[in-house]
């Protein structure tokens, strides 16, 4: 999945040919992480679409092209969490949302994560599905993160501390 050091420099040239190269080997990724943090299939197209454009603007300042997909990645989970900051402060568009996803669940709609309704972080909720959904590695996770495994590490446990204590109470 990676892209060539050649490839990277090439983007900063602003070659055409080397953005869709990274677009192909980068979209599923970019849209998988995006969609597991703001969960909506039609709001993580935007986030992934304003990723891609602002990977492409800001290339040049990346000072090690060995790190581009760990600094692609980071750019992208910044831009997921900003877009759900945003979303926040709009509480129509949640109610909107919630109608959408009752529908789907009625149709038999299931995306391939768990879903703790907002008892973790966005963070941690994406870890812990990168690990027991696709059966990542903290190691992997962090590569793919951009973190380090110390953060990666803390935030799986925190968020299965955190199930823990609610699975006490009865809320799970």
């Amino acid at each position: 999945m990676k892209i060539s050091q050649d490839v990277v420099q090439r983007l900063v040239r602003r070659d055409e040919t080397a953005f869709n190269e990274t677009y192909y080997a980068y979209v599923r990724l970019i849209h998988y992480l995006v969609y597991t943090l703001v969960k909506d299939h039609a709001e993580a197209e935007d986030v992934v679409q304003e990723a891609f454009v602002k990977m492409y603007e800001n290339v040049g300042g990346l000072a090690d092209p060995a790190r581009f997909q760990a600094w692609f990645v980071r750019l992208a989970e910044n831009l997921a969490f900003d877009h759900l900051r945003r979303r926040k402060a709009d509480p129509a568009a949640d109610a909107a949302r919630l109608d959408e996803d009752v529908a789907d669940r009625r149709i038999g709609f299931a995306p391939a994560k768990f879903d703790f309704n907002g008892m973790l972080e966005p963070f941690e909720n994406h870890v812990l599905n990168l690990h027991l959904v696709h059966r990542m590695t903290f190691r992997e996770i962090a590569g793919e993160t951009g973190r380090t495994m110390s953060v990666v590490t803390k935030a799986y446990y925190g968020a299965v501390a955190t199930l823990k204590k609610q699975y006490r109470k009865g809320a799970l």
